[in-house]
């Protein structure tokens, strides 16, 4: 009789995933941003003076896999990604020894130096290695795109999200969007 109830589980944990949906947060989309390498993508935001923008994921971790299929792939989000950041990702249960200036260590390592708790979380770190911020969780694409504006011209350093919003003179978009 068990044995029948844990088959009657298992049935419904796979029928509650449509057929073909992704749930491997370490395979990228297709119409993903261009992900460098994390070694690489440290050179290049040295080299260029950018901000490096690292995603933190789990293999297991479907908002992960949501930040990737509908946020990442975003043309907005990637119009201004492409232009203001180097992006890697790093998976935080990883092995794989990977070099942060002048450090080498596993990619579990470097979460937990970046203090992550949760997956997806989004980190900024500055050309020369300085931690900038974080964003935990996930974000609709719109509120990325924000975010990514808000740490991309430093605003982050001068005032709050919500105040900085709120400069933006949103207010007259957001009405119309409800419907007042």
């Amino acid at each position: 009789m068990q044995r029948l109830r844990l088959a009657a589980l298992a049935a419904l944990c796979f029928a509650a995933a449509p057929a073909g949906a992704q749930t491997d947060a370490s395979v990228i989309p297709d119409d993903a941003p261009d992900w460098l390498p994390f070694a690489e993508a440290v050179q290049v935001a040295r080299a260029d003076s950018s901000i490096l923008l690292v995603h933190l994921y789990a293999k297991w971790c479907g908002w992960c896999v949501r930040l990737d299929q509908d946020v990442y792939t975003d043309d907005a989000v990637q119009d201004y990604l492409g232009d203001h950041y180097v992006l890697t990702r790093v998976d935080i249960e990883g092995e794989e020894t990977v070099p942060f200036f002048g450090r080498d260590m596993a990619e579990r390592d470097l979460a937990s130096a970046f203090q992550v708790t949760g997956t997806p979380t989004t980190v900024f770190i500055g050309p020369d290695g300085t931690y900038l911020t974080k964003l935990p969780g996930y974000a609709p694409a719109d509120q990325f795109a924000l975010i990514l504006r808000y740490v991309g011209e430093g605003a982050y350093n001068r005032m709050p999200f919500p105040t900085w919003v709120e400069s933006l003179d949103l207010a007259p978009t957001l009405e119309n969007a409800g419907g007042g």
